[in-house]
């Protein structure tokens, strides 16, 4: 699956029933699970036993992708944060929605999301000599960091969602812009547009 190796197949279900019994979980919490989350599956394990040319990594043993079934294409982020809590591996979800999937992984309690793409066209790359490479790589790939930056991915993270905030003020103008009818108020909303998009350069 994914157009990951054989080897690394596991196809186990993980029934939301047992994480609830095992972690005790508040009732709000599986109120958050049930309303977007239909089912989940492990689907593959990416580790030295099932790939052997791959080495441990310092931090990374092992890496997990579990296939989880949406009811919506916009699932709340806290599903993702907290399975990320509750289960302490190095996950990549594969999110599926009818036809769909979209994979995201959680990087320093931030949801990373890549674009939805066809089921069948849906794939995993495995880079890197040992599995601290191979996750990293995963990390950039699905939330379209660069590997080779100067900065981190911290930092690019930072500028990202400073990017997007701006974004959203933009939108936000723009829409009053519109229905404004005092051309002063309209004319100021402008300015406060054009400097705004002064920062996205």
């Amino acid at each position: 699956m994914f157009q990951l190796p054989d080897s690394t197949a596991l196809n186990r279900p993980l029934p939301k029933k047992a994480i609830y019994e095992k972690f005790n979980l508040k009732k709000a919490d599986r109120n958050l699970l049930d309303t977007d989350i239909s089912r989940m599956m492990i689907v593959a394990y990416i580790s030295p036993q099932t790939i052997p040319a791959l080495r441990e990594g310092q931090t990374v043993k092992g890496i997990y992708v579990v296939m989880v079934a949406v009811k919506n294409k916009n699932i709340n982020d806290g599903d993702l944060l907290l399975l990320d809590k509750l289960i302490p591996q190095h996950i990549v979800f594969a999110l599926q929605y009818e036809e769909l999937i979209r994979f995201t992984v959680v990087y320093h309690r931030r949801v990373l999301k890549a674009e939805w793409q066809k089921t069948e066209q849906a794939a995993l790359s495995i880079q890197g000599i040992d599995l601290d490479a191979v996750w990293q790589y995963m990390i950039a790939t699905v939330g379209s960091l660069e590997l080779s930056s100067t900065n981190s991915f911290e930092e690019q993270l930072q500028r990202k969602e400073h990017r997007d905030m701006l974004l959203k003020q933009i939108e936000v103008m723009e829409k009053k812009m519109l229905v404004e009818k005092q051309s002063r108020r309209k004319y100021e909303l402008h300015l406060e547009i054009m400097k705004l998009k002064e920062q996205l350069k």
